[in-house]
């Protein structure tokens, strides 16, 4: 089928489409990746979330602890290295027939420049590299040699994208440019702010994510995966990607919130500006509201939590259901009392309602 007649198929059963999603994904995630195989090594955590790209199909955002891995600052270089390779590659196979690598090839798009105009916030294209390294900024004022050279590297890399038929080497690559191995090496540090890893890359391939190759073949969609070196920028994309279709809402609904509780109106009221303000201003794909009304779980982790509020007992909002519930739940109990049931029957009974 063209894409026409995908999207017409996915719009005509919404609903079909975000199950099917949602099972595979679990079924892939416990019957695979959490498999005796170990695909990605011994998973020991993971922590996802369904997002819906442009208000569309569903895709996962997903974070994994795999047991041994080397730890960054710990282990040495080599060593994560040796482990990254294990698992992650960009390699692009020379012939057509695994079309499933063709699926990890970035195409720029509008969100690629939305925050820094004429630069891709992913990176794309990535440098060449004749092996896989963890590369680490220059310290002090960069020579402006070097600063020609990475332009030029930059020069050379955006060419690449508009040849049909890539068949230059690292090797070639560095005669075009004019440099060595340790001056080019050099260059791209001069371009980074934070340690980076760099996969061993083909000047063919500066535009392929990587990915697992066993994941991709067994997922047969776009799948990108890669290491973390810093403990930070791992927890920065966790408050701040994963949940950032909610930071928008979120906002609003603190604006709300202030505009209810300085209209000097009751408690109810005020929930009802707030909800009013959430049925008018969301927007949602029909996957999304599939994911909503038949509750299926749009964020999942393998450990749970538990809120606590530590505000001032004074400051905490507390809402009691009415007073009819529970002189309703009273009555019932009492009925419950005179039924001829068996005393195990009657305390499960009498249990179930107290918690409903």
């Amino acid at each position: 089928m063209n894409w026409n007649d995908k999207s017409n198929l996915i719009q005509s059963d919404p609903v079909t489409c975000a199950r099917h999603f949602d099972y595979m994904f679990r079924r892939f995630l416990n019957d695979f990746l959490y498999s005796s195989y170990h695909p990605i090594g011994e998973i020991i955590d993971d922590f996802y979330r369904v997002e819906f790209q442009q208000r569309g199909s569903p895709h996962i955002h997903m974070l994994v602890w795999v047991k041994d891995a080397p730890l960054y600052g710990n282990a040495a270089a080599t060593d994560i290295v040796s482990f990254i390779d294990q698992y992650v590659t960009c390699n692009k196979p020379p012939d057509t027939v695994n079309q499933t690598v063709n699926l990890q090839s970035h195409s720029h798009a509008k969100t690629c420049r939305k925050k820094r105009q004429g630069v891709c916030r992913f990176g794309f294209p990535i440098p060449p590299m004749p092996r896989t390294m963890i590369l680490v900024p220059l310290e002090g004022k960069v020579d402006e040699n070097i600063t020609e050279l990475y332009q030029c590297i930059k020069a050379y890399m955006d060419d690449l994208k508009l040849a049909e038929n890539i068949t230059d080497t690292f090797e070639d690559m560095l005669t075009k440019l004019e440099t060595t191995e340790n001056d080019y090496i050099i260059a791209i540090r001069s371009s980074i702010t934070s340690d980076k890893i760099f996969l061993k890359r083909s000047p063919s391939e500066v535009r392929i994510n990587g990915y697992s190759s066993v994941l991709l073949e067994t997922w047969k969609a776009n799948m990108d995966y890669s290491s973390v070196l810093d403990p930070y920028a791992c927890a920065m994309y966790i408050v701040s990607y994963i949940s950032k279709g909610q930071r928008g809402m979120s906002n609003l609904m603190q604006r709300a919130t202030t505009e209810a509780r300085e209209g000097n109106t009751d408690i109810k009221q005020q929930v009802r500006h707030i909800g009013n303000k959430f049925l008018n201003h969301v927007e949602m794909s029909a996957q999304e509201a599939v994911y909503l009304v038949l509750q299926m779980s749009l964020r999942k982790a393998s450990r749970q939590f538990v809120f606590v509020n530590t505000s001032p007992p004074e400051d905490r909002t507390i809402l009691m259901k009415p007073l009819n519930i529970f002189i309703t739940c009273q009555i019932t109990l009492q009925i419950l009392n005179v039924w001829d049931l068996s005393g195990s029957m009657l305390s499960d009974l009498k249990h179930f309602i107290i918690i409903a």
